[in-house]
């Protein structure tokens, strides 16, 4: 009914235009079929052509709606994939398990997720992309598990080595997706550099067994345990407060921490000569000036690169410093192969001993030869 009279409502506008167009001459007779013509053809081509414009408008719009859609949905997809690789990361190992093994077949889970999420990947991701985020996922499960098998074996194991190489796979696949998310990527962080900060961070090698402060603390008892055993005049030092602060923080930590004692006085001066044993990382010793200063002693340096050319220039604190020959030891990384006899009831006593014989060797090396130059 409604649309009835709004056809005859616009038919009888028409007629009334027309009639008093008419009356008041605004149009000629003549010209009256022309004007109406165009007047039409005018109004055709003006609703044409909006409906164009807003058709063209109308399928951006749509395209564009999509568009944001699917960028959500793959930021979504993205997300969820990081946080089932975590989840894996987290627990450490993946065992794939099988039927009859209801306890591997639960602990696979994990597993089981990030393979189907490695399938979502491919309805967003182009094929190169998945692939070479199996490839990082595969190096990462291997990781875990040669981690998981080291523990189980007793071996020791490199903290920042391992989490560096954790960070490097997870750091290339966060990569990964953000290039094919935002169209740029940049150059992951490596494992090299991870392991630096991770070591920064008071990270070091894990050995099953091992008590770095108790470590450190007898090698330090037996050691002055030794060279006493050996005729030297050694005042017993407790260090055991300066481990523990070694290892309190990994900024600006406690260290050249150690103890000393006199082994010659030279002629002419009365200076003495103290042999000093520290750490920083490694344990270190040395012959050190009874009295620090600037004032250099050529003679006694002439003496010390004879017996080894390791020794450091002379210093205000040392006539000349080195590393062990042998035996070195890295208390901070805990990576020298010495932890293994040092971690041995059995056989630290002899290790510590023949650290002992090679500071002994040099000290009564020293005198001999001072004695004979008549330093």
């Amino acid at each position: 009914m409604n649309k009835t009279w709004r056809a005859v409502s616009l038919v009888l506008g028409f007629v009334m235009f027309i009639g008093i167009a008419l009356v008041t001459n605004l149009f000629e007779r003549g010209d009256l079929p022309v004007q109406v013509s165009g007047a039409l053809l005018q109004s055709v081509i003006t609703a044409v052509m909006t409906y164009f414009l807003l058709s063209g408008q109308t399928a951006q719009e749509e395209l564009k709606e999509r568009q944001v859609k699917v960028f959500e949905k793959k930021q979504e997809v993205y997300h969820h994939f990081i946080e089932v690789l975590m989840g894996v990361v987290r627990k450490g190992e993946v065992r794939v398990g099988v039927e009859r093994e209801a306890r591997l077949a639960n602990e696979s889970a994990e597993l089981q997720d990030l393979v189907e999420q490695l399938g979502v990947l491919q309805m967003h991701a182009g094929a190169e992309r998945v692939r070479e985020i199996s490839g990082c996922v595969a190096r990462l499960i291997e990781g875990l598990n040669t981690w998981g098998a080291s523990a189980a074996g007793g071996v020791a194991r490199d903290l920042p080595k391992f989490y560096g190489g954790v960070s490097e796979e997870v750091f290339r696949i966060v990569n990964i997706l953000k290039a094919d998310l935002y169209g740029r990527s940049d150059v992951a962080i490596g494992a090299a550099e991870m392991q630096d900060i991770f070591r920064e961070c008071g990270l070091a090698v894990e050995r099953p067994g091992l008590d770095r402060v108790a470590a450190q603390c007898y090698f330090w008892d037996e050691l002055q345990q030794q060279l006493m055993v050996r005729g030297y005049a050694v005042a017993r030092t407790n260090l055991s407060g300066d481990v523990k602060e070694y290892y309190a923080r990994a900024r600006n930590r406690h260290r050249h921490f150690g103890f000393e004692f006199e082994v010659y006085e030279l002629k002419g001066t009365g200076e003495k000569v103290l042999f000093r044993v520290e750490v920083e990382n490694h344990f270190y010793y040395g012959f050190a000036k009874g009295t620090p200063g600037a004032e250099r002693h050529p003679a006694v340096q002439g003496l010390l690169k004879g017996m080894s050319k390791h020794f450091y220039q002379e210093s205000d604190k040392w006539f000349g410093a080195k590393l062990p020959d042998k035996e070195s030891l890295d208390f901070w990384k805990l990576d020298s192969a010495g932890f293994d006899a040092l971690a041995n009831a059995e056989s630290r006593e002899e290790y510590v001993a023949a650290i002992a014989d090679e500071m002994d060797g040099y000290i009564k090396w020293f005198r001999e030869e001072a004695e004979r130059a008549g330093v």
